[in-house]
């Protein structure tokens, strides 16, 4: 009987070990080798370029009007007419703040962001991912690439990207963004190239050659890295589109290159050179050239040794398209060339002498020779340089 008792207890016991254990393997030591199928070729590149991305908070004074306190009730004829007159005390101030992103790219504490982040920045912060915070001044900004340089007031030496020459992208190729959305600071979202040489159309404007991702961009995303899973430096993360979810947009690096290179040897980015002149296909000329009106723009003049003469455009063609958007006439032809910046590619869709052509014009920066020459024949004035008292 006794050894029966004690078979049963030793059941109990074991029943009770198996049931107490948990049901997973002992946790490793902090000592162990990270598991290679976990250290990816992502986790590689955010490791390394996450130092370098830094978020941007700016803060904006705006003055705003003393609200009128209108003593006649709701009569809306007195209170229009005596707005004026007890409605204009002393403004009210108020801060208004907004954050962004962006990434170092030199050692001495310049980064490249949005002009949209900064623009009407009273003050501008930089906080690095190591949570070092730093006060910035702008260097330089153009608006119709999207782009600002700031400068860190910093001695030391800081992580930075370096912006390669290595232009190359692959569509469907893995990216990965890295920014400040709604002030959670260096976030990491992945994704793919979907497509290259995007056109983005806002109000009258038409920006040119961006790269298109899945990558989840959201507001403070801007003006941050889209790096592949080398950890390059392909573009900066400026849109969205604002009726979809999934498709974000980057400035290529090749432009970010030419606008870093512009701000920082001119403190302004060069005026882009097409040398075309177009004009309106009148009824009378649609007639001769047996074309429907407004169905394209009529080039006019194209300047000797310009982008345009390179890409082989010439006088009489008609530009039907540019970037497979349709022209139907001067004003549609610039407000789709409107925003080209040096580098850009302009894919313009011709008609000559009935074929149809593709023709891709190399956007280059206005020669400084130039200028003298646009001036004199559109303005009919030469600049001299008078250095008289």
């Amino acid at each position: 009987m006794r050894i029966e008792r004690c078979s049963r207890g030793a059941a109990l016991a074991a029943a009770l070990l198996v049931a107490t254990a948990p049901p997973w393997p002992a946790a490793a030591s902090p000592e162990a080798p990270v598991d290679a199928l976990r250290e990816t070729a992502v986790v590689r590149a955010v490791r390394a370029v996450s130092p370098a991305v830094v978020n941007v908070y700016t803060e904006t004074v705006v003055a705003e009007p003393t609200p009128f306190r209108s003593p006649f009730g709701r009569d809306p004829m007195l209170n229009e007419f005596f707005a004026p007159f007890f409605g204009g005390g002393r403004p009210r101030t108020r801060r208004r703040s907004s954050l962004g992103s962006g990434v170092l790219i030199r050692e001495d504490g310049l980064v490249v962001t949005n002009e949209h982040v900064v623009v009407g920045g009273s003050s501008i912060r930089v906080r690095l991912a190591d949570n070092r915070e730093f006060a910035a001044e702008v260097v330089g900004a153009d608006s119709d690439s999207d782009l600002a340089l700031l400068k860190l007031a910093s001695d030391a030496a800081l992580p930075f990207v370096a912006v390669g020459e290595d232009d190359s992208v692959l569509i469907g190729e893995t990216v990965i963004a890295i920014g400040n959305p709604f002030g959670l600071s260096h976030t990491v979202t992945t994704g793919v190239v979907s497509a290259v040489g995007r056109t983005l159309e806002t109000g009258n404007f038409a920006f040119h050659d961006f790269l298109q991702t899945d990558a989840s961009i959201n507001p403070g995303n801007s003006g941050g890295p889209l790096l592949d899973v080398r950890g390059r430096l392909l573009g900066i993360n400026t849109a969205i589109h604002k009726s979809g979810e999934g498709i974000g947009f980057a400035i290529p690096i090749w432009k970010v290159r030419t606008v870093v290179a512009d701000l920082l040897d001119r403190g302004a980015v060069r005026a882009a050179w097409i040398g075309v002149a177009v004009q309106e296909i009148t009824p009378e000329i649609a007639f001769h050239l047996d074309l429907a009106p407004g169905s394209g723009a009529l080039v006019a003049d194209v300047e000797a040794e310009s982008p345009a003469e390179r890409a082989g455009l010439r006088r009489g063609d008609v530009v039907t398209h540019v970037h497979g958007k349709a022209v139907g006439g001067v004003a549609a032809w610039a407000e789709r060339t409107r925003g080209s910046a040096p580098g850009d590619k302009l894919r313009l869709g011709v008609l000559r002498d009935g074929d149809a052509l593709t023709v891709v014009i190399d956007v280059a920066a206005l020669p400084d020779e130039r200028v003298d020459a646009l001036a004199w024949r559109a303005l009919g004035i030469r600049a001299a340089d008078h250095r008289g008292p």
